[in-house]
């Protein structure tokens, strides 16, 4: 069975790395 910790972990992670991509394009337009 996984962790919700390292579940929660992760998803919090893509988020951030979501977030920052879609800045960084809008910026970069």
């Amino acid at each position: 069975m996984m962790n919700a910790v390292f579940i929660i972990q992760g998803v919090i992670a893509i988020g951030l790395a979501v977030l920052a991509i879609a800045v960084i394009l809008r910026y970069r337009r």
